[in-house]
């Protein structure tokens, strides 16, 4: 067994299954809300013990109820939790939890036009349109850059997988590739990130009335590690350019010059990118 041999070519492998690694998050990401409960949402609001009188509804929303009563779930056609996920959204009653279909810009074909209390239907609130709305463009954005971004991934993997057959592309192409997935895979965790902090701050005031609001953790999470997945393949990519390191062997390597050196009649060879300086 040769293990100097078996260990060059893992080594060789790091950045390329670092983003296979990535690739990987990405799809956990994908699947949660379609793949049932196992993966966390990107924010869940539970309002099991929601309880507001009607005149902090009033001061909260704008909408009138009768005086003395007490605004609850009930009151308002709402189920026990919501959890929202990148691709749909479940909703859950006596433990069970029904799912909306799947699909891009799911957020748009959820319908709150108005606010029902006790049968009596009230226009939706601005701030609380406004709060869908912003939701609705981090999910939507997120959703094109999550495309855009496993393809590339998916390409970065493929360049691997290229140079275990002798194909060997350049390290401009490769590098340039892994950096521009790394910046969108940043994106789209920035994106997740401010889905779920922005509506859990649109919503605060309620949380003193008994709704129970988070923020998902596990997508949030994973997405933020693919992001430093890619970087990390950028890093290991690119500093050898510095001449940190050493080129990845499996890379092509940049073409080499011959400069005439006086002392050395013959000339001596040097890389394009770390030329000797005199």
């Amino acid at each position: 067994m040769n293990l100097p041999a078996i260990k060059f070519i893992l080594g060789a492998m790091v950045p390329f299954g670092m983003a296979f690694g990535a690739f990987c998050m990405l799809i956990i990401v994908a699947v949660g809300g379609i793949a049932g409960e196992a993966l966390g949402p990107i924010w869940k609001i539970n309002l099991v013990d929601l309880s507001i009188p009607a005149s902090d509804f009033a001061t909260l929303t704008g909408i009138s109820a009768p005086s003395g009563t007490t605004i609850t779930r009930s009151n308002l056609g709402l189920s026990e939790e919501y959890n929202f996920y990148l691709w749909n959204y479940g909703e859950k009653n006596n433990g069970d939890t029904d799912y909306s279909d799947s699909g891009f810009d799911y957020v748009d074909d959820i319908e709150i036009d108005s606010i029902v209390v006790d049968g009596v239907a009230t226009p939706l609130p601005q701030f609380l349109k406004d709060a869908k709305s912003g939701f609705r463009d981090n999910v939507r954005f997120g959703e094109y850059i999550f495309l855009a971004a496993i393809f590339n991934v998916a390409m970065v993997i493929a360049f691997g997988v290229l140079a275990c057959f002798g194909i060997k592309l350049g390290i401009l192409i490769v590098l340039g590739i892994s950096c521009i997935t790394a910046a969108m895979l940043i994106a789209f965790a920035v994106l997740i990130t401010l889905a779920g902090s922005n509506v859990t701050g649109d919503l605060e005031p309620f949380k003193a009335y008994g709704a129970k609001i988070e923020n998902g953790i596990s997508d949030v999470a994973i997405s933020w590690l693919a992001a430093v997945h890619m970087v990390v393949v950028c890093l290991i990519l690119g500093l050898p350019l510095l001449g940190i390191g050493r080129m990845n062997p499996a890379i092509k390597q940049a073409p080499r010059v011959t400069e005439f050196d006086e002392e050395n009649p013959r000339g001596s060879s040097h890389s394009m990118i770390n030329i000797r300086n005199k």
